[in-house]
């Protein structure tokens, strides 16, 4: 990754990530700018919770709308009810611990893997990996159209 794609990143976040990472989702803007970073599971010697983080100011944005709605509680809801759903939630934590490997902890480091602490983290997994079924539904919620590049690349306003 060029130096200017950190910088990208860095701009997004409004400082810089904590310890390593790779940028593993972009947004279809041309030129395509970082919607997620993959971290080091390690961050100054100790584990670090989040594996996948969001960096896309508008994603951001519109996920936190989302949470203020009370979907959280609402996705919780159908994990209680929709076993088919459920399975497919457990099966994504689970595999987010197998790649983290170094806490038993699951996305945004819940212990109890039926519950959800944060929609951003579930939404930044399911973009890296294509295997979150909150974050499928999630994507379903976001407004589209109204990201703009000038969002993410303050060198261009």
């Amino acid at each position: 990754m060029g130096v200017e794609r950190k910088d990208l990143v860095e701009q997004q976040l409004g400082r810089k990530p904590r310890g390593q990472y790779e940028i593993v989702a972009w947004c279809k803007t041309k030129p395509p700018h970082p919607q997620v970073i993959k971290t080091n599971p390690l961050v100054e010697g100790k584990p670090f919770p989040t594996l996948y983080y969001l960096t896309c100011p508008f994603l951001v944005k519109e996920i936190s709308r989302i949470e203020n709605e009370g979907y959280i509680s609402k996705l919780e809801e159908k994990i209680s009810r929709d076993t088919e759903y459920k399975v497919r939630f457990l099966k994504a934590q689970a595999a987010y611990i197998k790649e983290r490997g170094l806490l038993s902890k699951g996305i945004a480091g819940v212990s109890n893997l039926e519950r959800i602490k944060c929609l951003h983290a579930h939404y930044a997994h399911y973009l890296a990996t294509g295997e979150n079924p909150v974050g499928k539904q999630i994507e379903k919620l976001i407004i589209s159209g109204s990201c703009h590049w000038g969002s993410c690349d303050k060198s261009r306003n």
